[in-house]
């Protein structure tokens, strides 16, 4: 195991699944093992923040916003999700679980006040419309947090332009502003 946090030892077939492993602390930094079962792969990255906030009650990975980067959250006692995100925010993400991993590190992207100690995490789509929701239960009850619409219009804009440019039968055509404030209007509830 590589004893300094961060530093990474590369996996050597990029086919091979990756598994992780969050390990938390009361008094110290939250760490994610990467490529566990890899015998003399493995290495940690401390996770930036975490040692800021009370124990860790909970955690849930999953794609937030639509912008395929793997996110890690963490539910602390002291009434904060702290939600991570795995590598930069430059859309180089091809959205594979496995590469996720092997091409960045994890970096705080915000933090969430619930008002009360976190018991659970869950990301789901409760209301049937295909937008998953978060849902945070706390000791005063379940908080549920979502995207604007701005940001699902956005994203879903920004897919299906790359489809268009994807399929070669369609020439690539670039969203407008109009485009935008149509699907953006046709979301506000």
């Amino acid at each position: 195991m590589n004893k300094h946090a961060g530093v990474r030892v590369p996996t050597p077939d990029p086919r091979t699944p990756l598994y992780s492993l969050l390990a938390t602390s009361a008094v110290t930094h939250s760490y994610v093992l990467q490529s566990v079962l890899e015998e003399g792969d493995m290495w940690s990255t401390a996770l930036p923040g975490s040692c800021d906030h009370d124990t860790v009650v909970c955690s849930l990975t999953a794609h937030l916003g639509g912008d395929l980067r793997r996110h890690l959250l963490l539910g602390t006692y002291d009434q904060t999700v702290l939600v991570y995100a795995m590598g930069p925010d430059d859309g180089s993400s091809s959205g594979d679980e496995e590469d996720d991993d092997r091409d960045g590190t994890w970096q705080l992207v915000t933090k969430l006040l619930v008002g009360a100690p976190v018991l659970s995490l869950a990301f789901e789509d409760i209301v049937g419309d295909g937008v998953k929701k978060l849902l945070v239960l706390t000791a005063d009850g379940v908080q549920v947090f979502s995207l604007e619409p701005q940001q699902v219009a956005a994203v879903l804009t920004h897919r299906l332009h790359q489809l268009l440019q994807a399929d070669s039968s369609c020439p690539p055509a670039a969203p407008d502003a109009a485009d935008l404030q149509r699907a953006t209007r046709s979301l506000n509830f």
